[in-house]
């Protein structure tokens, strides 16, 4: 072969190293543009967004309590004595004076008829103290009114005890008044006793227990030395306490005449109210302060003792600039993942604010309608080219709830 070559002429020497040198580069264009073809080429990833928009935050807590009467008493008879009758059973809607039931006192009644007989016996004294008087009175009138024509005629000793007589039947008539009021008294402390024999209903409400029959002996509730049972149980259920127990670190944040949301899950009703008082004491087994609120129930609707669920308002904001919770990154630097213009990945340092479960505050980082990436970030890069849906929805302007 090279002798050939050495053959050839100069010329057909150079022409022919010119083909070789031809077809060597274009071997090697070949080869580098196969190896080009054969990197595959980057690919948009598919990224969910949301656009960053304004919005009203509302921080808040769920307690669950009951709902108490407003009052609610064991009623007891002040005075002892047999149940004679009673009026009302379980369930008996009554009003303010109704009777509930009525004790039989044979020993008061018989006190009573005393009294009586001791109170005419005393207003007959006064009658006979007060004749007494006017007699001698009269004889003193009649002696002082001579003594004065005719000092002489009737001696002074008779004037002295003329006047005595006097004084002392005075004595005896204040004497017997004295006893009619006393009397009178007795008599009045007696009728009031007999009168609480009848057992009223202090306020409108349902019996809710019955603890005695006709015939049982009932002991009188003020003493202190037995254990008397009550008659009936009463409770007010035109007006409701809902009852809630706050966690102490919620306390400062609320005050009386916050406005509450309460749901009773079994009538599927929800209630509007205000908080109408604190304990203002955190219970130290459970760290919780009672709150109340006052229920309205003329209809009865709600029946004590029902489960409730209120949800306190801790916090608001309104219009201020959130994205979804999970499009932040927390951590020292918290950051988020926004799709630019270009459709490419930028990571964006922010200043999150008040969060809700599902919603946070942005302070400072972004701008309203950014594109901010929610859900799982980690394959992405700054600067990576990405495909987003293009039905990305404003956010609306609403109430978003923290529901603790």
């Amino acid at each position: 072969m090279l002798k050939a070559i050495k053959a050839l002429d100069r010329k057909a020497q150079f022409r022919l190293f010119m083909v070789i040198a031809a077809l060597a580069i274009l071997l090697t264009v070949v080869l580098i543009y196969s190896a080009a073809s054969s990197v595959p080429k980057e690919i948009a990833l598919p990224v969910a967004v949301e656009k960053a928009g304004y919005t009203n935050l509302e921080q808040s807590i769920s307690v669950t309590g009951e709902m108490r009467p407003n009052q609610q008493i064991d009623l007891h008879s002040k005075v002892a004595g047999y149940l004679q009758s009673i009026k009302v059973d379980i369930g008996d809607h009554v009003k303010e004076g109704s009777v509930i039931a009525v004790l039989e006192i044979p020993e008061l009644r018989e006190e009573r008829e005393s009294g009586q007989a001791a109170t005419a016996a005393a207003e007959q004294s006064v009658k006979s103290a007060q004749a007494k008087y006017n007699e001698t009175h009269s004889a003193l009138q009649r002696l002082q009114e001579v003594s004065k024509k005719n000092p002489k005629l009737i001696a002074q000793q008779d004037v002295d005890n003329a006047t005595g007589r006097d004084q002392s039947a005075a004595a005896d008539v204040a004497e017997s008044q004295q006893r009619v009021a006393e009397c009178k008294a007795n008599q009045d402390k007696i009728d009031t006793m007999l009168n609480y024999a009848t057992i009223t209903a202090p306020f409108d409400g349902v019996i809710t227990k019955r603890y005695a029959d006709p015939g049982s002996l009932i002991q009188a509730g003020i003493s202190s030395n037995t254990q008397s049972m009550p008659v009936v149980s009463l409770a007010q259920d035109t007006l409701l306490r809902a009852t809630f127990p706050l966690p102490e670190s919620v306390v400062a944040n609320l005050k009386t005449g916050d406005a509450v949301s309460i749901v009773i899950p079994a009538l599927n009703k929800t209630v509007q109210g205000t908080i109408s008082r604190f304990s203002r004491q955190v219970e130290r087994a459970t760290r919780t302060m009672e709150a109340q609120v006052d229920i309205p129930n003329a209809d009865r609707a709600i029946t004590a003792g029902m489960y409730a669920v209120a949800n306190f308002s801790l916090e608001n904001k309104k219009n201020v600039l959130t994205i979804p919770i999970q499009a932040l990154k927390p951590g020292e630097n918290p950051t988020v993942f926004i799709v630019n213009e270009k459709l490419e990945v930028e990571k964006r340092q922010v200043v999150p604010g008040m969060q809700t479960p599902d919603r946070v505050e942005i302070k400072s980082g972004l701008k309203n309608k950014d594109l901010v990436i929610i859900g799982n970030t980690n394959e992405l890069r700054p600067g990576m080219h990405v495909t987003v849906d293009t039905k990305v929805a404003e956010v609306p302007l609403a109430k978003n709830k923290n529901h603790g």
